[in-house]
């Protein structure tokens, strides 16, 4: 009976040996793996300042965004009021251009240029003293001259 015991004894210590040491190596894998973690949750730390900053950014960005966007809402208003002021003019100086009998209707205007130095339609030079008429009614807010192109469908206007 005793050595039954003791046999016993001895599987059983032999058995608690076998799982201590399978309990140190499960210990050390945990411990590897908690390492693994620590290093982890420190990169995830240094990600989400980063994405925190870059956050601060962005949000600044956008404030500058709006601040330029109402700029440029406010300088197409300009533009298109410029627009509007150009097309008029260019509209009263065709309408006299016809009146003064150089061609025969707005139609008829394919190239028209007055600068400084002389007054064009459709290629030909216009006469000084007509010149000198619409260089003084439509050239007085401008320092370079008008340009317009009839082509088709597509008028062009450049006013310097």
């Amino acid at each position: 009976k005793d050595r039954d015991a003791s046999d016993d004894e001895r599987k059983q210590a032999m058995k608690d040996r076998e799982q201590a040491e399978k309990d140190r190596q499960e210990a050390g894998r945990d411990q590897e793996q908690a390492e693994k973690d620590r290093g982890q949750a420190e990169k995830d730390r240094q990600q989400a300042r980063r994405d925190q900053e870059q956050a601060e950014k962005d949000r600044a960005q956008a404030v500058k965004d709006r601040e330029q966007a109402g700029k440029d809402r406010v300088q197409a208003e300009k533009d298109r009021e410029q627009a509007e002021k150009d097309r008029k003019l260019m509209d009263e100086m065709l309408a006299e251009v016809v009146t003064e009998k150089i061609v025969t209707d707005k139609t008829a205007i394919h190239a028209l240029t007055l600068d400084e130095d002389e007054f064009t339609v459709n290629g030909i030079k216009q006469p000084a003293e007509v010149h000198k008429k619409f260089k003084a009614k439509y050239l007085k807010n401008s320092k370079g001259g008008i340009r317009y192109n009839f082509s088709g469908t597509t008028r062009q206007l450049s006013i310097d």
